[in-house]
């Protein structure tokens, strides 16, 4: 990761638009992602967004998946709260959430600038260093304010020792890639299968 990513993808683009290669076969950008498959995991609904396949989060979205996951609409509507603000109501599964790139303001924000009933009192941070982020105190800051922190990751990360916690903080363990098997989906849609090498 590189404190000028940003930058260089859009000099890239640029770049690509001045030689005339966007819009033609064979043309384009395809930005590498950070490892081989954040895209994999991009499609399957990861982000505060949207849900899997880039649905979006609209009540025929909703109905759809309800219908691939074989679950009833209106128990998956009851898992979501209904938010009274300023005399209307907004149905919270309709309503995107706080990207992890922000989940800090979720927690230290004042609750009546947030566009959720609540303060964010709970965070699971899975496979999610948060060496790359620049908002390190506030962050250290924020870990210590919840309610519970669950760190999912095979080995310790800034993640589980960021934080002076003694209690209402969990690290699991995980699999690395070595360990078990599985496709990943690079940035090109391309599919490769990996095989497990250890036990």
């Amino acid at each position: 990761q590189h404190t000028n990513g940003n930058n260089n993808t859009r000099a890239y683009c640029i770049l690509q638009l001045a030689l005339g290669n966007m819009g033609v076969a064979g043309g384009g950008t395809n930005i590498f992602r950070g490892h081989d498959n954040v895209q994999g995991a991009t499609d399957l609904g990861v982000l505060a967004d949207t849900l899997p396949g880039y649905y979006g989060l609209s009540a025929g979205a909703w109905a759809h998946w309800s219908r691939v996951w074989e679950e009833d609409l209106d128990y998956l509507k009851g898992r979501f709260a209904v938010w009274d603000k300023n005399g209307k109501s907004k149905a919270m599964m309709n309503e995107k959430g706080i990207p992890v790139s922000r989940w800090i303001d979720g927690v230290l924000e004042a609750k009546e600038n947030l566009e959720q009933p609540d303060n964010t009192r709970a965070m699971v941070l899975w496979g999610h260093a948060p060496n790359s982020q620049t908002r390190m105190t506030e962050m250290k800051e924020a870990m210590e304010k919840l309610d519970l922190l669950v760190v999912v990751d095979p080995f310790p990360t800034v993640s589980a020792v960021l934080h002076d916690r003694k209690e209402g903080a969990y690290l699991l363990p995980t699999t690395t890639q070595f360990e078990t098997y599985g496709s990943v989906t690079a940035s090109n849609r391309s599919l490769q299968w990996r095989e497990k090498v250890v036990e």
